[in-house]
């Protein structure tokens, strides 16, 4: 590993703005996106006060639980990241130095970028809305949605790798026309 000076300007040019540092054995959380802010970051008892219940499914299918934050009703879903992404719960780390390969920086402005430590991982996250109720329209169901969607823009295309999208394209075009002569 090289010296701090020359990781921070290698990872200027590849365009790295931090570092994220995640051990093995991370706990799962449940994780709330509430509708509203708060003046506070750090734990808290979640459990003892933000109480959830089933309210059913509505029209497009989508299971709905309902709580209460501050006195008002909101109305949620569960809704899980697509298939190979997790989340992370990160916490800004400000160290000391470089051991066992884990880089800790003094100071974050003078180094140029910020160092984060995971401190919990999710596989999925709860959403509250709270004037309305959750529906497939909801604009972070359509973020969880364009996530696959880009990794496969972004994704490198080999050769073979084309001709195997165009086959499936090919197989999918043929079953739409013969569905639609069924009609």
């Amino acid at each position: 590993m090289g010296s701090l000076k020359n990781e921070n300007d290698q990872r200027e040019r590849e365009g790295c703005f931090g570092v994220m540092s995640v051990e093995s054995g991370l706990e799962g959380k449940r994780i709330h996106l509430l509708p509203c802010g708060t003046n506070y970051t750090g734990p808290a008892p979640v459990e003892d006060y933000f109480k959830i219940k089933a309210a059913g499914s509505n029209e497009d299918g989508i299971v709905m639980e309902e709580a209460a934050f501050r006195g008002r009703k909101l109305m949620g879903s569960r809704l899980p990241l697509p298939e190979g992404f997790c989340g992370f719960v990160l916490k800004k780390v400000i160290g000391s130095n470089n051991e066992n390969g884990k880089i800790k920086v003094k100071s974050l402005e003078k180094d140029g970028f910020d160092v984060w430590k995971a401190d919990a991982m999710f596989g999925e996250f709860s959403y509250w809305n709270h004037d309305t109720l959750p529906t497939k329209d909801d604009s972070i169901r359509s973020v969880m949605e364009w996530l696959p969607v880009s990794a496969a823009l972004h994704e490198e295309v080999t050769a073979d790798g084309a001709a195997v999208i165009a086959e499936k394209m090919k197989l999918q075009s043929e079953s739409l026309a013969g569905s639609k002569r069924k009609l």
